[in-house]
């Protein structure tokens, strides 16, 4: 039923793919956004257990599909996001009276029905109430870049296991137990599925795809954050805790094979961005000097380092964060922090930080504006900011113009609406839609979603009185469509 439901959407978005250009459509440069929520458990009366359900709404037609998850006994559900087709559910089955449950891991593909029962080495082993094992329930799961290899951390062992979705094998990749706090960062498949990371207690070990050990390295401080660079020879390790009043900590980039530093990061420290991006070619990020806090981009191809507060515009400010801006790498957005974060702060909101662009190709830094968030659609850079005199919400629009005079156009204003009751805002490409939870007086989440439209200022109520969302995530139908 299901699938007939998305391939009558997928017509219907044929079919009035033209009178889009002359409706409500008009401006829109992406497919049609896709919007999809977890459910909380709802429980049937007189029924014996909790229903999940898939939420699903067509924001272009305001189409809502729901999809209960055809499996019994479900006790979690999660989103692949790697792979927006899929879900994971955990499921138990046991005996109330002894307080013992059987584990059970599956995948199912909501929009064409297909589940995939996860072989769980020991599933059989009885899990109790109370028990440690038990709290540790939930299973943490991770699919490798190919798409084929879905790596999880038994419930009972807490070590962990790969399965094969095509040969439908299960086996152990590191006879070692993982702690609950690290998580889902505990495993991390290499850009070229052929090694994979594990974080331990006190080491990381790097395994080849065969099962055998390549690399154990010692942690002198855990729990990191663990990344690949994209040629899969180096692991980038992030601190999540600071030592001491130094506000900078090692920034540790590994050769996976036998542990060595990388020569060109060697001693450095400070707060990594954007874990290598840019084709293996830039690193960014920012280090504390005396007061102030700098922002850089290091060449990982030559050495050079660029310090973004050698222009004049950024000479006294404290950087926050340096990304770079959309996939070409030719821009990086640059956000400095707000002077007084306890004015600027209001609960269930999130400040407006300063955001410039900095040109590499020019080496020119532009400011902007006072942004909550932003995004880049092709050569358009959209952002969300407060009018100072209404105190409405704005969606601006400019063009980027690296040849030019300006870095950027002039600001367009596309989009208009009311402060919304939430913190943080769920765009689609071109915001020209939003979702997010709403959010009470007293600042906790209702589980209700709100979507707002910026060309009209409307906002409406996606979920229905009886609806708990949970996850959210927002992607196009293609995104979906390319997968089948």
């Amino acid at each position: 039923m299901l699938r007939r439901l998305i391939l009558l959407i997928l017509a219907l978005t044929i079919l009035f793919g033209v009178l889009a250009v002359f409706s409500i459509f008009i401006g829109r440069s992406t497919d049609p956004a896709v919007v999809l929520a977890l459910s909380a458990p709802q429980r049937v009366r007189n029924g014996p257990e909790p229903i999940y359900t898939v939420m699903g709404w067509d924001l272009d037609r305001s189409l809502r599909i729901d999809s209960p998850i055809p499996m019994t006994y479900v006790r979690r559900v999660d989103f692949d996001y790697r792979v927006p087709n899929y879900i994971h559910v955990v499921t138990y089955e046991g005996n109330t009276r002894a307080k013992e449950y059987k584990a059970g891991f599956h995948e199912y593909n909501y929009v064409s029905g297909e589940l995939t029962t996860v072989d769980i080495i020991e599933a059989d082993h009885p899990i109790g109430i109370g028990s440690d094992s038990y709290s540790y329930f939930s299973l943490f799961s991770s699919r490798s870049a190919d798409g084929r290899k879905l790596t999880y951390l038994h419930p009972l062992d807490k070590k962990p296991y790969v399965f094969d979705t095509v040969t439908g094998e299960t086996r152990l990749i590191a006879d070692q137990a993982v702690s609950s706090a690290i998580g889902l960062n505990a495993i991390r498949w290499s850009p070229d599925g052929t090694q994979v990371a594990v974080v331990g207690d006190n080491a990381v070990g790097v395994f080849r795809a065969d099962g055998s050990q390549q690399l154990e390295y010692e942690l002198d401080t855990a729990p990191v954050n663990l990344s690949w660079s994209q040629d899969s020879q180096y692991i980038i390790l992030q601190r999540y805790m600071l030592d001491g009043d130094d506000p900078n900590h090692p920034i540790e980039i590994i050769h996976a094979a036998d542990g060595t530093e990388h020569p060109l990061t060697e001693g450095l420290s400070g707060d990594l961005h954007t874990w290598w991006g840019c084709e293996g070619k830039w690193l960014t990020y920012s280090a504390s000097k005396g007061l102030l806090r700098e922002g850089y981009l290091l060449n990982m191809h030559n050495g050079q380092a660029i310090r973004l507060n050698d222009d004049p515009l950024l000479a006294d400010k404290n950087i926050s964060y340096v990304n770079p801006l959309g996939t070409g790498c030719d821009m990086f957005a640059v956000i400095v922090a707000p002077q007084n974060t306890i004015e600027s702060f209001t609960p269930g909101r999130l400040p407006s930080q300063s955001f410039y662009l900095y040109d590499l190709s020019s080496e020119t830094i532009q400011y902007i504006g006072e942004t909550l968030n932003h995004l880049l659609n092709g050569n358009t850079l959209y952002y969300e900011t407060v009018d100072e005199e209404t105190g409405q919400h704005q969606i601006i629009s400019r063009t980027l113009n690296p040849s030019g005079e300006s870095i950027v156009g002039e600001p367009v204003v596309t989009g208009s609406y009311p402060p919304p009751s939430a913190s943080w805002l769920l765009w689609d490409d071109d915001m020209s839609d939003a979702v997010y939870h709403v959010v009470t007086s007293n600042y906790s989440t209702t589980g209700q979603l709100d979507r707002i439209n910026p060309r009209t200022g409307q906002i409406y109520r996606l979920t229905s009185d009886d609806d708990v969302a949970g996850d959210i995530m927002m992607f196009s139908w293609n995104q979906t469509h390319d997968q089948q």
